[in-house]
């Protein structure tokens, strides 16, 4: 007979499998012996007895009954704390000597303990995944009702700075005025990023038509243009005339690449030149699923983004750099923002069943790469 035993939290042995020689499985545990059991979990060690009738060791025990037959039982063992026992015995067989090889059962043990600790561990990490996805939902939840609520009041701030224009202020008040717009006008322009993120990180499909991708580089780089105008940047486009429709949404990869130019801006010098390009896929490595794409591209000269912080971009609330040495505004060099312009770029990227990589060098430039299917 052959039992997989372990033991509940009330040091109560539970048997988990028990299957006789021809693999049936058992449900009596007649003349399982406690005593040897007792033993293997005080020694930590395999017990072999040849002949139970004539081993005087477990005289003591009184559950250790006369019938001649043999006994092996030995702990299993994870990192030296006892998790199970292996007990064979040839009890009611018509053999009288169970025979038993120990280097065999030295590399079996050594295989159990092992599954022992990989299922451990698989639980172990499986709670630590719950606890994460539990962590994330409340994350998601918290932005949801964070952005909406903070929503509210500013809709009624914008709505009585619009009104406040039509007053006629002495020129420090003026000067008050103009800073507390560009203020709301800021948390406007953050709420909105928060919106966003969470908006695309709920869906799993979006709508999309056949379309040309030229009309909406065109109208970011019309956008680009007005924001950038004090930085006295050169935007200019560079589309490929032979490029096939692709499906899109507008309003999705309009943000897209929205967010990445106005990033370009932000960690471009003033009188930095960015491009905005589109054309067909050229390299393997643009291709979705072996097949030709279209690749849409944003180019600057700007500070560049070192080998170690490439990896972490696209992770949501990340900053390039230093918080504290971010300059305020929305377009000025350095400017802060809350980190989810490219988070929300590769979301919407894989809502077009694309992908979106980087190409950077420190104090030369950044590419940002879209790749989406004709």
């Amino acid at each position: 007979r052959g039992f997989l035993i372990k033991k509940d939290k009330y040091e109560n042995y539970i048997y988990k499998v028990a299957l006789d020689d021809s693999k049936h499985l058992l449900k009596s545990y007649a003349y399982i012996s406690k005593a040897v059991l007792s033993e293997v979990q005080k020694l930590k060690n395999p017990i072999n007895i040849v002949n139970a009738k004539e081993n005087k060791i477990f005289d003591s025990y009184i559950d250790f009954r006369s019938e001649s037959h043999s006994i092996y039982c030995a702990p299993i063992l994870v990192e030296g704390d006892i998790y199970g026992y292996l007990y064979i015995d040839n009890y009611s067989s018509s053999e009288n000597k169970m025979k038993i090889n120990p280097e065999f059962m030295r590399l079996l043990l050594i295989q159990i303990s092992v599954a022992f600790k990989n299922a451990m561990q698989y639980e172990i990490l499986m709670h630590k995944n719950q606890e994460i996805s539990s962590l994330d939902n409340l994350k998601k939840d918290f932005i949801n009702i964070i952005s909406h609520e903070l929503k509210t009041p500013l809709v009624s701030m914008q709505g009585y700075m619009n009104r406040l224009k039509k007053v006629k202020f002495h020129q420090k008040e003026k000067e008050c005025f103009v800073k507390t717009e560009e203020s709301v006008d800021k948390l406007h322009s953050i709420i909105k990023d928060l919106i966003n993120f969470n908006k695309y990180q709920m869906l799993n499909e979006i709508e999309k038509s056949p379309g040309n991708v030229n009309s909406i580089l065109n109208a970011v780089k019309d956008e680009a243009e007005i924001i950038s105008k004090d930085r006295h940047m050169q935007i200019k486009l560079e589309i490929d005339s032979k490029m096939k429709r692709a499906k899109l949404n507008w309003e999705a990869f309009y943000l897209m690449v929205y967010n990445i130019v106005l990033n370009s801006i932000r960690f471009t010098k003033d009188f930095g030149t960015i491009i905005i390009g589109a054309r067909n896929s050229t390299f393997q490595q643009e291709e979705i699923d072996g097949k030709e794409s279209l690749v849409v591209y944003i180019q600057d000269n700007g500070i560049g983004i070192s080998e170690g912080e490439l990896k972490k971009v696209f992770q949501k609330f990340y900053e390039l750099s230093d918080i504290i040495s971010h300059s305020s505004g929305t377009t000025e060099f350095k400017s802060s923002g809350l980190g989810l312009g490219l988070s929300t770029a590769e979301l919407i990227a894989k809502l077009h069943n694309g992908k979106i990589w980087i190409n950077s060098e420190e104090n030369e430039g950044t590419t940002v790469f879209i790749a989406i299917p004709f």
